[in-house]
């Protein structure tokens, strides 16, 4: 037996005569001494393996952060392919990154439109977009059942990749949570409407007439009547959505209408009126030359408006030869030489 001074933790000597415990080591607790030295640098060990995990880990957010960022970068400015590989990345990075799984999911979805020509090897790839693009945005909806935008992102995907009765389901899912929720409901009167239903959407496009209250809800609307066949009361919806400004939309839709319920001079006025705003078009100065010399019998003004048409680049022979029959014979001649003039020069 021995002894020595020790500190009060009886790790180190200190010099003879200091005031210090006087501590009698024997074999049993030297094994103590040596047991907490072991445990001191096995903590010593841990903290560094934890710091370095850390560190590693915090690398990874980072990198996963910086290429997140940089394929919101690209794709804002329209280089959508481009900015496939970076949201890639940074779920290689973080796999759990969830707005990197949705954008990545949005933009395969519009990709796919970029390979949507006949090809079976652009078909393909378009169809293989379009499934990774699903899957990871059910992957999303799983970790939480009533995201609604990510169940407007499935409705989206679903529409175009044509699941039409999917995309339904989802849209309808939105709705369950927020009724009122006017993207939702636009979108399930269009998938009604390319379904030849109209009759499923009319219910939807009233209620957004009340809920955005403007012109083009009102045009809409007016839209989806008309393909029910009320007529008398699209033309009032197109009057209407006139009183938010002069619409092309609903100027072009009230002529249309108008025409089809034989209210000729009406029509011709709705044109007119697009003319003021700017619609300048030689379809425009076509169907008012049409209407003025075969329904109003308004010649003079009639050939002024045909002329206009002619000079604007006019050419369908065909059109002109109708034209030409539906009006008096001395009256079809000047339209078939007025025509063949213009060809000549």
């Amino acid at each position: 037996m021995m002894t020595v001074c020790e500190d009060s933790l009886g790790s180190a000597a200190v010099p003879a005569g200091s005031k210090s415990t006087i501590t009698q080591i024997t074999w049993s607790n030297v094994g103590i001494i040596k047991g907490w030295r072991a445990i001191n640098l096995g903590f010593v060990v841990l903290s560094i393996l934890m710091l370095f995990a850390c560190q590693t880990w915090s690398t990874r957010k980072e990198r996963a952060i910086e290429a997140y960022n940089q394929g919101n970068k690209l794709r804002e400015a329209g280089r959508t392919l481009d900015s496939i590989s970076y949201y890639k990345q940074a779920l290689e990075y973080e796999p759990e990154m969830a707005a990197a799984a949705y954008n990545l999911a949005l933009v395969l979805a519009a990709a796919s439109d970029s390979h949507a020509d006949s090809s079976d090897r652009n078909t393909s790839l378009s169809k293989k977009n379009v499934e990774e693009s699903l899957e990871l945005l059910r992957s999303l909806l799983r970790r939480d059942p009533q995201n609604l935008t990510v169940l407007r992102a499935l409705g989206w995907v679903s529409w175009k990749s044509n699941q039409l009765d999917v995309a339904l389901e989802y849209y309808q899912a939105v709705l369950a949570v927020f009724p009122a929720d006017e993207i939702v409901l636009r979108a399930i009167c269009e998938i009604y409407e390319t379904m030849h239903e109209p009759e499923k959407a009319l219910k939807n496009r009233k209620l957004l007439v009340k809920l955005a209250n403007n012109a083009e809800s009102r045009i809409n609307l007016a839209k989806t009547t008309a393909l029910l066949g009320n007529k008398q009361e699209a033309l009032k919806l197109y009057d209407d959505a006139l009183f938010y400004g002069e619409s092309i939309q609903a100027l072009e839709g009230a002529a249309e209408i108008s025409e089809e319920l034989g209210l000729y001079r009406e029509s011709v006025g709705y044109r007119i009126r697009l003319l003021d705003v700017g619609e300048n078009s030689t379809e425009n100065w076509w169907h008012i030359a049409r209407l003025r010399l075969a329904k109003i019998y308004d010649y003079e003004k009639g050939f002024e408006a045909l002329e206009q048409a002619l000079n604007k680049g006019f050419a369908d022979k065909e059109l002109i030869e109708e034209l030409a029959r539906e009006t008096p014979v001395a009256v079809g001649e000047t339209i078939r030489k007025a025509f063949e003039t213009k060809l000549e020069k």
